[in-house]
């Protein structure tokens, strides 16, 4: 009973935690970026600002607007959120553990870019109809690399349970194999890509449902990062049953961690500038082709032992 006890207060812990760090780092990443382009920048908690003000205002939506313009936006917040839930950040085996699953967290992620992509057609404007389609396009590419991500990691671990994953790379952590290598390589290149904001349905909303659009690429983001330092850089993530020491460190890992990806991040952006469609589609040619080789590479591995 205890066990249950802690781990659901974990639990929520970890959803306080990635609600308020989401638009925070989202500012921080559109701050050091202009910054890295030379100008002044918005302010950090702009995000924030910006939320309080949608949050005010009426909504509004396109003439040709149905009710899937209104709804769409809360189907992808809540996928979104569901998955974020499930990403474990400064500790493992917390309440919604057992259920963790990889795929799992992939699908949730496609109906939140699906959905947004939906609503942005159903108005029939041009801007949405273009976006959605360089949304669903870039879905098409990312999938395949993702998957054989998967495959890599599920070899790897025997299992797509994210904590177990977790659990096995920390202790493995200095010990990397070739093919882990290569999955890291290519979810990078996949969550690059992922989160770049083709919003095709904030072309045709404005008040709370915009609030729920940009909410929701705050916390994608926040999703990736969750999901690339679980997988790959999980320093400082102890049992849930560790102790509130063992808390205290894994939470200040987490936020190092994830200043870390946003720096990361940012330097990309700014070296490329703008990452269009062409440019997006050859990254994630290349992910898929470092999928390809984190697999081969796993089963050569396999195969000699």
């Amino acid at each position: 009973m205890t066990t249950v006890l802690v781990g659901l207060l974990a639990q929520l812990v970890h959803i306080a935690l990635v609600g308020a760090a989401a638009p925070t780092l989202s500012g921080i990443q559109g701050w050091l970026e202009t910054r890295l382009a030379g100008r002044v920048g918005t302010p950090v908690l702009q995000p924030w600002r910006d939320l309080r003000r949608l949050m005010r205002k009426q909504s509004v939506a396109a003439e040709s607007a149905s009710g899937v313009t209104e709804l769409a936006p809360l189907v992808a917040a809540t996928a979104t959120a569901v998955a974020a839930c499930l990403v474990p950040s400064f500790t493992l085996g917390m309440s919604f553990a057992p259920v963790a699953d990889l795929l799992a967290i992939a699908g949730l992620l496609t109906i939140a870019r699906c959905a947004l992509a939906l609503a942005g057609m159903d108005a029939g404007s041009a801007r949405g109809g273009v976006a959605a389609s360089r949304s669903m396009l870039l879905a098409c590419l990312s999938e395949p690399a993702l998957l054989l991500v998967l495959l890599a990691l599920g070899l790897l671990a025997g299992s797509l349970n994210i904590d177990l994953l977790a659990a096995q790379q920390s202790e493995t952590l200095l010990d990397w194999r070739p093919a882990v290598g290569f999955a890291l390589a290519a979810t990078l290149l996949v969550g690059l890509v992922d989160t770049l904001r083709y919003d095709a349905v904030a072309e045709d909303v404005s008040g709370p449902t915009l609030a729920l659009v940009e909410g929701t690429g705050a916390l994608r983001l926040l999703v990736w990062f969750n999901l690339i330092g679980a997988l790959f850089l999980p320093v400082g993530m102890a049992p849930v049953a560790a102790g509130p020491i063992a808390w205290a460190v894994g939470i200040v890992a987490w936020l190092v961690r994830s200043l870390l990806f946003v720096a990361v991040a940012s330097l990309l952006r700014a070296a490329h500038g703008r990452i269009r469609l062409p440019l997006a589609q050859q990254m994630l040619g290349m992910a898929v082709l470092l999928g390809l080789l984190a697999a081969v590479f796993l089963f050569a591995d396999m195969r000699a032992a």
